[in-house]
C-alpha cells in the first residue's frame, strides 16, 4: 500500500470513529470529571501560591540584591536545585560553585526564601497546576535581582 493511501486511509477512519470516541466521553462523563479535578487542583494550588505572590510583591529586588550584596555576591537560580540564572543566560557570567549552597545560609534571603520557587508536587502531593501570575512574578523578581548584583558585582 503506497505512503498516499494508507494516510487517506488513516484519515478516513479517524473520521469515521471520532464520533464515536465523543459519545464514550459523554456516556462515562470522562471530560467533566477531568475538568472538575482541574478546577480542584486550580483551587488548591491557587489557595497556596497566593501567599507566595503576595510576598513577591511586597519585595523589591533592587533593594534585596543591594542588602545581599554587602555580604557577599548570589545569585538566584530559576529552580532550587539548578544551575541556572535567569537574566543572566545570555551573558558570559561566572557563577560560584557553591551559589546555591551559600543561598541556602544567606539569612536575609531566608526570610522570603518560600516565596522564591514554586510548589513541588510531591510536597502538594498531588499532579501540578501552573499558575502564571506566579511564575511570571517570580521569574521576573529573579531576573531583576540577579542583572543587579551582576552590576553590583562589576563595579569599579
Amino acid at each position: 500500500m503506497s505512503n498516499g493511501l494508507a494516510t487517506a486511509l488513516a484519515i478516513i477512519v479517524g473520521v469515521l470513529v471520532s464520533p464515536f470516541v465523543r459519545i464514550y466521553d459523554i456516556l462515562t462523563g470522562a471530560k467533566v470529571k477531568e475538568k472538575a479535578d482541574i478546577k480542584r487542583r486550580e483551587k488548591r494550588y491557587n489557595s497556596l501560591y497566593e501567599p507566595m505572590i503576595q510576598k513577591l510583591k511586597k519585595r523589591d529586588p533592587i533593594k534585596d540584591a543591594q542588602e545581599v550584596f554587602k555580604t557577599e555576591i548570589l545569585y538566584l537560580p530559576i529552580d532550587k536545585n539548578r544551575k541556572s540564572y535567569t537574566g543572566l543566560w545570555q551573558l558570559s557570567v561566572e557563577v560560584a560553585n557553591d551559589n546555591n549552597e551559600r543561598l541556602e545560609k544567606n539569612e536575609y534571603i531566608q526570610k522570603y526564601a518560600f516565596a522564591l520557587y514554586g510548589l513541588d508536587e510531591n510536597e502538594v502531593g498531588e499532579k501540578y497546576i501552573i499558575n502564571f501570575e506566579y511564575d511570571e512574578l517570580s521569574m521576573e523578581y529573579k531576573k531583576v535581582f540577579n542583572l543587579t548584583m551582576l552590576e553590583l558585582s562589576t563595579r569599579k
